[in-house]
């Protein structure tokens, strides 16, 4: 019967009717598909700028300002920002962290903040007001087109409290007749120089979409652009340069551009007439829609570092670009923790070590009850293990009967036969944490070159003597010291196992292997409770 339905089914699935309908359909998609694909035109992006090769009328000037969180520094020259220093986060030697630095005039094109034109692009600016303004700092430059046209200005306004910078825009016609200017805005991404490997990538939130598209491959010749995303930028392991606000209808496309340094910035902690190696930048690049007329727009970026607080107060929506793991969810509440005890201790290493303690100590009765069931499943299967022998071997032909024998044997014990897996549970509950906490705390800005206490000065780096790795490997012979053995086997693999976690650890940065440290020593007071106090 089965198969006469199933014969009927197929003669009827392969019929002409239904196979034509499919091939009808499938045509439809595919054609439709193919005008939609066919529709979309890649624009025209040029990445080129074209600089006015005359000689600067006025004097080169550099501009400072400062705000309680960051200092400033703007060169007459493109009106370009050529240094950002953030007084809260220190690098080598204690100096504060530096995501902009001056170029030379052959890397003109990597301006913060360079307003380029499709023509000749001017870089001979004047300095028009520097003031300070309520909960911050105002910086205003203006210049003029070659031709006499466009009155070009620039103002940059920074607060206090926040690592907020708004980029003010204003075009005003010279003449009455005028032709249009196509703006284009170049913003490269922050360079630290002191870290190694420090991957630049681009960031974009397209309009009315939630997602968050991450990229480090943008060349030159990348098809990829967006029309007026929500928000674009570029970041890299501890900064993010990113617009998050502008007046509808002025912004036309994003796209990036990617640049090599042949005379990289020298780092704030290097000796001037040492250069960092050749090193490749990435941009974002803001096409403007045509100004024909007086006008002026607003831009808001994020520029400092990623914290959730900091990015938070400045846009709820930069939270969703702080990469915490796929727990991301415990990641920012366990963060938020993190900075609140921060701000009460003083010191992210005590924070890590108290945060530990938080998560740990309510958990600990629900391990050992986890332990014990273990535990005493254990002991029955090393007590009766000729017993369960005879019963496998009874009923080695019929694995469901098997599996019923075995299950009353141990219940008739007290425990069950899959109470071994009881001591998986911990270790299965807290891989969410440790996830978390990883990409938390080996992230973290906050803990780059943040002391702790003794030979701990960095608590991103890993123990440069190795202590904290031979504590806890000494710790993991202590508890298995408690543990029961089982032939020469076990005795080996506790010598194994140590020096295996000892290499393994040496890599972690210490404020992970302090997280490691305090569970470490509360799962072997639950082994030396469990021990000493339980009989199982």
């Amino acid at each position: 019967m089965n198969r006469g339905f199933i014969g009927r089914f197929l003669d009827t699935f392969f019929s002409l009717p239904v196979l034509l309908g499919l091939l009808t359909m499938l045509g439809f998609q595919y054609y439709f598909a193919s005008n939609a694909t066919k529709q979309v035109v890649r624009p025209h992006f040029n990445r080129d700028i074209h600089f006015v090769e005359h000689k600067i009328r006025h004097d080169r000037e550099l501009v400072c300002a400062e705000t309680d969180l960051c200092e400033y520094e703007f060169s007459t020259v493109g009106a370009v920002l050529v240094g950002s220093t953030f007084k809260k986060h220190l690098g080598q030697d204690n100096v504060p962290l530096r995501t902009v630095h001056e170029r030379g005039q052959f890397e003109r094109d990597q301006g913060v903040f360079l307003l380029a034109l499709e023509e000749k692009t001017p870089l001979d600016y004047v300095l028009d007001a520097q003031k300070n303004i309520e909960g911050g700092v105002e910086v205003s430059f203006s210049t003029e087109t070659l031709d006499k046209q466009w009155r070009i200005g620039k103002t940059f306004r920074m607060y206090n409290d926040s690592y907020r910078v708004d980029v003010i825009l204003s075009f005003v016609p010279l003449k009455s007749e005028v032709e249009p200017l196509v703006p284009r805005l170049f913003v490269p991404g922050p360079f630290l120089g002191e870290i190694d490997k420090d991957k630049l990538e681009g960031i974009v939130q397209p309009l009315g979409d939630g997602r968050v598209e991450r990229f480090a491959d943008i060349t030159d010749e990348s098809d990829r652009w967006w029309n007026a995303p929500a928000i674009a930028g570029v970041e890299d392991k501890y900064f993010m340069h990113a617009l998050i606000g502008y007046e509808p209808g002025f912004l036309k496309h994003v796209f990036y551009k990617k640049t090599t340094s042949a005379s990289a910035a020298t780092s704030a902690t290097t000796n001037a007439s040492k250069r960092a190696p050749v090193t490749t930048g990435l941009s974002v690049v803001l096409e403007c829609v045509p100004v024909g007329e007086q006008s002026e727009v607003e831009l808001d970026w994020y520029f400092g570092p990623k914290t959730l607080r900091s990015m938070e107060k400045v846009d709820e929506r930069l939270g969703a670009f702080l990469s915490l793991g796929w727990f991301s969810f415990i990641g920012r509440f366990l963060l938020s923790a993190l900075e609140s005890l921060y701000e009460y201790l003083g010191n992210y290493g005590w924070a890590i070590i108290v945060l530990t303690l938080i998560i740990r100590i309510p958990l600990i009765p629900f391990f050992m009850y986890c332990k014990r069931k273990a535990a005493k499943a254990d002991n029955v299967t090393r007590k009766y293990a000729h017993e369960i022998a005879g019963i496998n071997a009874k009923y080695k032909d019929d694995a469901i009967m098997r599996q019923d024998e075995i299950s009353k044997f141990y219940e008739a014990r007290g425990t069950s036969s899959m109470g071994a897996m009881y001591a998986m549970v911990p270790q299965l509950l807290m891989i969410p944490v440790f996830v978390s906490l990883f990409g938390l705390l080996n992230n973290a800005v906050s803990l780059y070159n943040a002391p702790f206490m003794g030979w701990i000065t960095n608590l991103g780096a890993s123990d440069p003597y190795y202590i904290i790795p031979l504590v806890m490997a000494a710790g993991l012979v202590v508890q298995q010291y408690f543990a029961p053995t089982n032939g020469r086997e076990s005795y080996v693999m506790k010598i194994v196992l140590p020096v295996i976690m000892f290499a393994f650890l040496c890599r972690f940065p210490v404020g992970m292997l302090l997280y490691f440290l305090v569970a470490r020593g509360i799962e072997i007071v639950e082994d030396i409770i469990k021990a000493k106090i339980w009989s199982v």
